[in-house]
């Protein structure tokens, strides 16, 4: 199953799909549940499904079960997320208004 070996390797962050360097969790503690989540919702199509999804990186060392997946895509967004969706479109302008150039000389 090549598939499961990329995934395999992508969350040991030695695959093509992420270098170590750019691995949104390259700690020793792991990664949050929130980008596991994130790497779910851009690879279940390829496994059919968020319970084999789940298989393949529980065998790759990342444990997370399906329930925390559900539990994490019904939960509403927390004061900050919503704080940060009204902010982001307004940085975004800022920074283009000023030639998007980020601080000062």
């Amino acid at each position: 199953m090549r598939v499961a070996r990329r995934v395999r390797e992508a969350v040991q962050g030695n695959g093509p799909v992420t270098r170590p360097e750019t691995a949104p969790w390259t700690d020793f503690t792991g990664p949050a549940a929130a980008q596991v989540v994130e790497f779910i919702d851009e690879h279940r199509e390829a496994f059919g499904g968020v319970e084999p999804i789940c298989r393949v990186l529980r065998d790759a060392g990342m444990q997370i079960a399906p329930s925390t997946y559900y539990e994490s895509k019904s939960r509403r967004p927390s004061a900050r997320e919503r704080r940060d969706e009204e902010l982001i479109p307004l940085i975004i302008k800022i920074y283009n208004e000023n030639y998007q150039v980020y601080g000062g000389s």
